[in-house]
């Protein structure tokens, strides 16, 4: 092993790789009622709030931050997660579709992150 090599991997040739491929995270699976709270506590509502079907923009943004983030971070499939909001499996794949070009991957980090606290 040379002088620049970090865990076996050859630095040496000039190219640089993203130190994120290199991190192992050792989290527990998170859950949907951890990542809504973690959603409700950077939107200011409650957690209560999310899951009603109010249609107040602050509120619908939350809630569809919330379905992306849980379609993202967790396991569960399309009609479990929207069982859990009280929707249908079609405004999973809806949310899905109007999201997936906008919240970053830096969002879900800070979602997951959250989300461990509670």
């Amino acid at each position: 092993m040379n002088a620049l090599s970090l865990n076996g991997i050859d630095c040496s040739n000039g190219v640089e790789q993203p130190l994120k491929s290199l991190i192992v995270y050792n989290m527990k699976p998170l859950k949907m009622r951890q990542i809504v709270a973690a959603v409700a506590s950077m939107y200011e509502v409650t957690l209560m709030d999310i899951l009603s079907t109010k249609r107040q923009k602050k509120l619908v943004a939350a809630r569809h931050l919330a379905i992306y983030a849980c379609s993202r971070l967790t396991t569960r499939n399309y009609s479990e997660i929207g069982r859990f909001f009280g929707r249908d499996h079609s405004t999973v794949l809806y949310v899905e579709d109007k999201l997936s070009h906008t919240v970053k991957s830096e969002m879900l980090e800070k979602i997951a992150g959250l989300a461990n606290i509670y």
